[in-house]
């Protein structure tokens, strides 16, 4: 990936922002707002977030720095700008000097756009509010690898005990992933050889899952048939924790209550049904069989 002129800007179009926050970027540029050549602190903050001892903290540095600072982060533009200046910037070549190839980079980073996008169909209006979560993929701590990501989870405080406490490889299923058992298939094989010849230290920590979809109560909600419950089988379930992450993967962040909730699909229906008779959904924890 050449990054001959503005590395952010042509960062934002490998991974296909849409055209209004391309527009926002442009602006930025033109009015110098996120100049991180010209303000030794900002580029202090990128730098950081591109290193996993000091990634966590340098994303809580930023959010504080973005609201004293006289730039325009409405509805989070301005921290995605950043961030996507430190993937160019500074994780780009650790991905070169790791020997990583730029595909796996830019299917890594279309998450940016991913959220963006999912954000317009929630709130009608594009926003970036997933810079709790985004600081992973800079810190070269998680890649998309087919059709999930897995990350090495290194902070012990975001392990659940159910894990032990130690690092591990955490399974993600990004929104737009296919649970086919050929394309969930060749994701691990992805992942086996991409360990192997990169991080082989990871290959022998234990693989897990935090996931609605492994909640066990969906096997009253889904037919036996379900891709799901297939994917289910794949893990040996260690507990399940609280969460309304089904609220957004299965409604779309809608905040109605539960008797409001939309039912286009049969999981929809069937998953409101249980909710309204008392039951609850939670986060399956699970490690990969």
């Amino acid at each position: 990936m050449s990054m001959d002129r503005s590395a952010t800007m042509q960062l934002a179009h490998e991974i296909a922002m849409p055209d209004y926050v391309l527009d926002k970027f442009h602006e930025f540029e033109l009015r110098g707002m996120y100049c991180a050549d010209e303000n030794p602190e900002l580029d202090s903050l990128l730098r950081s977030l591109s290193d996993q001892t000091t990634s966590k903290q340098a994303r809580e540095e930023l959010v504080e720095w973005l609201k004293s600072a006289p730039v325009d982060n409405t509805e989070g533009l301005g921290m995605l700008y950043c961030m996507l200046t430190c993937a160019a910037q500074y994780s780009h070549p650790l991905y070169a000097r790791e020997g990583i190839g730029d595909s796996v980079f830019i299917e890594t980073m279309r998450d940016f756009t991913r959220f963006t996008c999912e954000s317009l169909s929630r709130f009608g209006r594009y926003r970036f509010d997933r810079d709790f979560w985004m600081y992973h993929h800079l810190c070269l701590a998680l890649f998309r690898l087919g059709t999930l990501e897995y990350e090495y989870a290194y902070d012990l405080s975001d392990i659940p005990a159910a894990f032990g406490a130690a690092p591990c490889m955490k399974l993600h299923i990004p929104s737009d992933a296919s649970l086919s058992a050929q394309d969930i298939d060749r994701s691990l094989e992805l992942r086996d050889a991409f360990l192997g010849r990169h991080f082989a230290q990871w290959l022998a920590l234990p693989t897990t899952c935090e996931s609605w979809m492994l909640d066990p109560s969906l096997k009253r909600m889904l037919p036996e048939n379900s891709k799901i419950l297939a994917f289910q089988q794949r893990f040996t379930l260690v507990g399940v924790e609280p969460s309304e992450d089904w609220r957004e993967f299965v409604f779309n962040t809608n905040p109605l209550p539960v008797a409001d909730l939309p039912e286009r699909t049969s999981l929809q229906r069937n998953m409101k049904r249980h909710l309204l008779a008392g039951g609850s959904v939670g986060d399956g924890l699970g490690i990969l069989r």
